[in-house]
């Protein structure tokens, strides 16, 4: 999970704290105290000159982190010319496949996408 450090004032006395969770207290007036980042109210249709989710105690609302395990696929791309002797240009691209196994590589490129 990312961390994050950030500067937010506080709705509830204004006073400039440093947020490093997602919901924590803030160490001045004890009440809660969100960054802008993670809060569902600010992401949603609000911008930072007309919010004030955070004043009203029933706006206040806040989005749950969870944790997700994603299965991602590495697609590499590298490039060889490996010789071989055949009698027609399909049967070297065959046995070229054939023998690739049998040689290293230097991946130059790779792709990423979820399986």
């Amino acid at each position: 999970m990312k961390k994050f450090n950030s500067t937010e004032m506080c709705p509830h006395c204004d006073t400039e704290q440093t947020v490093t969770a997602i919901v924590q207290e803030c160490p001045n007036c004890k009440k809660p105290l969100v960054a802008c980042s993670m809060c569902v109210i600010y992401n949603s249709n609000v911008t930072e000159d007309n919010c004030d989710g955070c004043t009203d105690g029933s706006k206040f609302k806040y989005g749950e982190l969870e944790t997700y395990n994603i299965e991602v696929c590495r697609i590499g791309y590298s490039f060889k010319t490996i010789e071989v002797d055949a009698t027609s240009q399909k049967e070297a691209e065959e046995l070229a496949l054939d023998e690739a196994g049998s040689h290293e590589f230097s991946e130059k490129d790779a792709e990423y996408k979820i399986s």
